[in-house]
């Protein structure tokens, strides 16, 4: 039975990570079902299928590389609509994306050696597929595929190439091009950021700390925020309304924490462009900050 293999699952997980701002459908950014691996009852035939499921001499299965890689492994992946901003300001969307993947391809760019075929739009307008097998530096041709291609890419990996990712040419794309690579360390720093303003604002620091602590300015003006005093250690958080102990007071956790961290884990939407300085950080926070309390007040 035709299955996606991790390596496109990754790759998935990847693009949606990255592009998919904004839970639920919206038509700016990308969303789990524009990001499809295995064919629906439709295909019969090509990359998105299996070995079992190709048609006699299907052309997925012609060349060395993909004879010597022919399992059921579906080997194909379809990115849909989505639009960003770059640290220059300007939109990129799929249709960048795609142009420039093809353009590294026929340059023989070390990360796109697995790729056989790109078939894009580059205007909403036409339909081109590059095929590696037309020669590496061979241009894209129109007539070679059909329209469903206006509204998404579809990229095939030689069958041979199963286990190799193409995250790293996304990513390259997403940090040479659009110029906004965020890493998983600076997520966290606008996660805590806007955790611990979304708890300042939500929470007043009891008075019963303030007695304990009438030496420390940050918790008398409530500038140091619940959540340093939570993640420093003098009480341990736990779900729900347990009580927390851990440090000479005990109080309740609202189970509202639960909340927002469920809200952060699925992300949300910030500002195009993010320059991580100190006041692009702030800013970031601020304003998810304010989401999260608008969506916990709906």
């Amino acid at each position: 039975m035709t299955y996606a293999p991790d390596a496109l699952v990754q790759d998935r997980l990847y693009l949606l990570d990255t592009y998919d701002m904004h839970p639920g459908e919206v038509s700016s950014d990308l969303d789990p079902d524009e990001v499809g691996i295995v064919g629906d009852s439709n295909h019969l035939g090509g990359y998105h299928c299996g070995k079992d499921r190709l048609v006699p001499n299907d052309y997925s299965a012609q060349t060395k590389r993909d004879k010597n890689g022919l399992t059921n492994a579906a080997s194909g992946i379809d990115i849909g609509k989505f639009s960003t901003t770059g640290a220059d300001g300007e939109t990129y969307d799929w249709r960048d994306l795609s142009v420039w993947m093809v353009a590294e391809c026929r340059k023989g760019a070390a990360d796109t050696k697995d790729i056989r075929e790109i078939i894009y739009t580059d205007d909403g307008k036409r339909v081109l597929r590059w095929d590696r097998e037309n020669g590496q530096d061979s241009p894209p041709h129109t007539g070679e595929a059909d329209d469903s291609h206006l509204t998404h890419t579809h990229i095939s990996k030689y069958r041979d190439a199963e286990k190799r990712r193409l995250t790293p040419l996304f990513q390259r794309w997403q940090e040479e091009e659009v110029g906004m690579a965020i890493s998983d360390a600076d997520v966290d720093k606008i996660a805590e950021a806007t955790l611990a303003k979304f708890l300042k604002k939500q929470l007043e620091i009891p008075d019963e700390w303030k007695a304990l602590w009438p030496d420390d300015p940050g918790i008398q003006d409530g500038s140091i925020g619940l959540v340093t005093v939570w993640r420093s250690g003098y009480f341990h958080a736990r779900q729900g309304n347990e009580e927390v102990t851990g440090g000479p007071v005990a109080v309740q956790v609202p189970s509202k924490l639960d909340q927002i961290l469920a809200i952060l884990t699925q992300g949300v939407p910030v500002p195009g462009e993010v320059n991580l300085t100190a006041e692009s950080v702030a800013a970031v926070s601020t304003a998810t900050a304010d989401e999260l309390q608008e969506r916990l007040q709906e």
